[in-house]
Formats: C-alpha cells, sequence, structure tokens
C-alpha cells in the first residue's frame, strides 16, 4: 500500500528519506507511506483516492480488514468529542451519496474522513494546519521500541507510546514529534479535513469542554 509514496531527498518533509529508518536486513516492511480518503479535492473537484478506485484495490483490502480497529475508534471519538464524531459522520453520509463513492464509504468504518499510514518513519516537531485547532486526530502506533515517547513540548508533555497506543489530541494547535524507533513500526494517523465538511454542508464541530 505505500509503494506510491517512497521516501524522497526532497519535496515535503513527511516524504523526505531523513526522516525515514534505514533498511536493515530482516525488516518486514519497506519505508514509506500514504495517505487516502473517500473524498479528496483537487482542483475544486471532489475525487476518489487512486488507492481505493479499482474493487480489488489495497487500499480496500486494507479498510477491510480493519473494521474491527476502526469501530474501537469510532467508539472513542463518540465518547471524547461527540460533535466531531456526528459532523464526521454526516460528511461520510454525504459521500455516500455519490454512487461512485458508495462502495468505498461502506467499508470505511470510521467517523474520520481521511487517513495516512506510515512505515519506519519518525516525525519532526509539527502542527497538522490543513485540520482545525478545534478538532482532534488520533495516531495509532503498532510496533516500535518498548521505551517510544511521543513529545509535547510546548505545554511540555512526554507520553509512552509503545505499540497499541492510540493518542488523541489536537494536531492543527500541539506542536508534536516522535523519535526513531530502532525496532520496525507503523503509524496509522486519522483526521478530518474541513473543506470535506464544507463541501457537505455538515456543521463544523467547535471546542469539547469538560462540561458538555
Amino acid at each position: 500500500m505505500v509503494e506510491v509514496n517512497h521516501p524522497t531527498d526532497d519535496g515535503p518533509w513527511r516524504q523526505q528519506a531523513q526522516y525515514f529508518r534505514t533498511p536493515r536486513a530482516g525488516d518486514e516492511f519497506t519505508p514509506g507511506s500514504v495517505a487516502f480518503s473517500p473524498g479528496w479535492f483537487a482542483q475544486a473537484h471532489n475525487v476518489l483516492s487512486v488507492l481505493l478506485r479499482k474493487a480489488d484495490s489495497v487500499g480496500r483490502e486494507w479498510l477491510e480488514a480493519m473494521v474491527e480497529p476502526h469501530i474501537i475508534i469510532s467508539g472513542m471519538l463518540h465518547v471524547m468529542h461527540p460533535q466531531l464524531y456526528s459532523s464526521g459522520i454526516a460528511s461520510l453520509q454525504a459521500l455516500r451519496s455519490d454512487p461512485s463513492r458508495a462502495a468505498v464509504v461502506n467499508i470505511w468504518s470510521n467517523p474520520f474522513n481521511a487517513l495516512s499510514v506510515m512505515l519506519n518513519r519518525r516525525s519532526r516537531l509539527h502542527q497538522d494546519r490543513m485540520s482545525s485547532k478545534e478538532w482532534y486526530d488520533m495516531l495509532l502506533s503498532v510496533g516500535g521500541d518498548p521505551q517510544l515517547v511521543i513529545r509535547f513540548p510546548t505545554i511540555p508533555l512526554v507520553l509512552p507510546y509503545k505499540t497499541g497506543t492510540i493518542a488523541s489530541f489536537s494536531g492543527a494547535r500541539l506542536p508534536h514529534e516522535v523519535p526513531e524507533s530502532q525496532a520496525e513500526r507503523v503509524c496509522v494517523a486519522y483526521y478530518m479535513r474541513p473543506n470535506i465538511h464544507a463541501w457537505a454542508r455538515v456543521a463544523i464541530a467547535g471546542w469539547r469542554y469538560l462540561w458538555d
């Protein structure tokens, strides 16, 4: 699934080779990353990600294998930010109304309208500015070193990030970074894009407060 985005020497930092672990003998994964969604926006047109267009695509196969983890992630967001969950579901329902996307939305199984899969990559200190500061992203980490951490230096906070961890926070609001792991690691990042919500004409979720 990551064959479309091999590390490069230039371009956006997320694709630069310096941020990927050097391959070693016996590795299971080839370093790389890919992002896909049931609805992207290019040149003002809503388009289906290339990895999802064909019924037998590897993207659809992966989504079908991830149904159970995605149900757990859905339940977590419903508890943590009900308004964001509802607006995410509404945006997917709008995408389902397009026959060319219905089959993909039916197996998407989570309220986020975009996700990225990264293999053996560290993350430099950054914010995800294409999202909204009021919204939560989710990061699922699988594999990696037992002592791996995720850092939020502006708080400041350093949290364990061992395999099986799901971190949820505002990626647009909080600068964060993850150092390189010596062991192989997969990270799946779930997020929403405001332009998809705008296209779907759904309510834009605001801040989540403790007293809500």
